[in-house]
């Protein structure tokens, strides 16, 4: 079934205007500045790799194996490390702001189709 034009045109004004939002402007602002900073994108790869080992050693091994502790231990101190930099508490504090925008969004558009779960 096609898509109603009017549905489309309030589609694409919704798409401009979140484009437009300055919270939305300033995560993209923060996102260039944390993609461009050395130590953050240093501490990133270091994450990535660090969360790879740690897979690997936690289906190999098990949870509480000494690898899987070790190497949980050392994700956790690198995620530790890249969370204090200023660019990336900047950016998170940008993140939390659109992350809210969108949920009040969802609820507004969606909330009607969510199922209501009541307690037994």
């Amino acid at each position: 079934m096609p898509m109603k034009q009017e549905t489309l045109e309030a589609l694409n004004l919704l798409k401009t205007n979140l484009d437009n939002d300055h919270r939305v402007v300033l995560l993209k602002e923060k996102e260039k500045i944390m993609s461009a900073d050395l130590k953050a994108n240093e501490l990133s790869i270091k994450m990535k790799l660090a969360s790879s080992k740690y897979d690997d050693d936690l289906n190999h091994f098990g949870f509480d194996s000494p690898f899987a502790v070790k190497s949980r231990q050392e994700l956790h101190q690198i995620k530790l490390e890249l969370d204090t930099l200023d660019v990336v508490k900047d950016y998170m504090n940008a993140f939390k702001e659109v992350r809210k925008l969108y949920e009040q969004i969802d609820e507004i558009l969606f909330s009607s189709f969510k199922e209501k779960r009541k307690c037994k």
